[in-house]
């Protein structure tokens, strides 16, 4: 698995050997976290751009540029749940936080399942 950041916005990606061929071998699991209040509530122009790419690429999974939050890893023997959480707002103290996305990844057959998208 592959952690990443930094251009604002929150996805979660299969690698393959051959990023052109889909149906190559497939070789890690991408999770990119997104900012917590950078760029405010707004998706920004790179953010932009991360989130046209689920739309032109199979292994990309889920992209979401507009909302804020963290990601949580929790590993175990048998899987490893990842969750995208999300405030409601940046620009208020009193924001509710929520489930954006929630991925599993099986340890024995590194497969993944979408187990949950918020709106």
């Amino acid at each position: 698995m592959i952690l990443s950041g930094d251009v604002h916005a929150a996805c979660f990606a299969e690698l393959y050997a051959d990023q052109f061929d889909p149906h190559s071998k497939h070789v890690a699991y991408e999770v990119m976290a997104t900012s917590l209040t950078s760029g405010g509530d707004r998706a920004d122009s790179m953010a932009r751009m991360a989130s046209a790419g689920e739309a032109l690429s199979e292994g990309l999974h889920y992209v979401d540029a507009v909302k804020r939050g963290f990601t949580v890893c929790d590993y175990t023997r048998d899987s490893c749940e990842v969750t995208f959480f999300a405030v409601t707002t940046v620009l208020a103290p009193q924001a509710e936080l929520y489930t954006a996305a929630r991925f599993t990844i099986t340890a024995d057959t590194l497969d993944f399942e979408l187990v949950e998208r918020g709106s």
